[in-house]
């Protein structure tokens, strides 16, 4: 089965400049206001935030006036707006609810989609019963294994010969002979099988 990575946002570093932090909200303020229907109740209204970062670009001053006070003034102005970054983040993740598309709406930065695939793994298959209609025979799947569906093939006259595929965890297999019978079963998820099990049936 294929896990997908879980979808978060991406704040600035905490070695980024005053500027990176204010252009990085101003992306932000940009996404939940052009999209306020979507990000209806913000924890922190957009005026708010557009005062929060009005306040730290105007902090910034020129290289030959800074000084250790404004230095000062401007770390507290651009530590309030990661505050507030953090605050909106949390609530454009709630919002989103795992919705890659609805979070990329408010201007926020995601993280790389990206996707593990895992091979599907073991299972057990186990006869049940002869089916109602003649050369029939019912077979679970104990549990799935991230299989997206299983291969049932016949041993007929020393070969296995694929009869039939299904995508439940009861199935009815049909098409066999009468009495005894031997069946290959096996999963696939994509170009991907799991290992085969073998078992017998019998059919009326």
């Amino acid at each position: 089965m294929a896990k997908r990575k879980k979808l978060s946002i991406i704040q600035p570093s905490e070695k980024a400049t005053a500027p990176t932090v204010i252009t990085y909200a101003k992306a932000a303020h940009s996404g939940m206001s052009t999209n306020a229907s979507t990000f209806p109740s913000p924890p922190i209204s957009m005026s708010d935030f557009k005062k929060g970062i009005d306040a730290a670009e105007a902090a910034i001053v020129p290289e030959a006036d800074r000084s250790e006070n404004t230095d000062k003034a401007l770390d507290k102005l651009i530590k309030d707006l990661r505050k507030m970054l953090e605050t909106l983040a949390t609530y454009v993740l709630f919002v989103a609810d795992g919705d890659r598309y609805t979070a990329s709406l408010s201007g926020f930065e995601l993280n790389k989609e990206e996707t593990t695939t895992h091979k599907p793994g073991e299972f057990k298959a186990k006869f049940m019963q002869p089916g109602a209609n003649p050369g029939t025979a019912v077979v679970r799947i104990e549990e799935r294994a991230g299989s997206a569906f299983f291969i049932v093939k016949l041993m007929v006259e020393g070969k296995w010969v694929m009869i039939d595929a299904f995508n439940t965890l009861l199935f009815t297999v049909e098409g066999l002979p009468s009495g005894e019978s031997r069946l290959l079963v096996y999963g696939k998820k994509g170009t991907d099988t799991s290992p085969e099990v073998q078992l017998v049936v019998r059919a009326s």
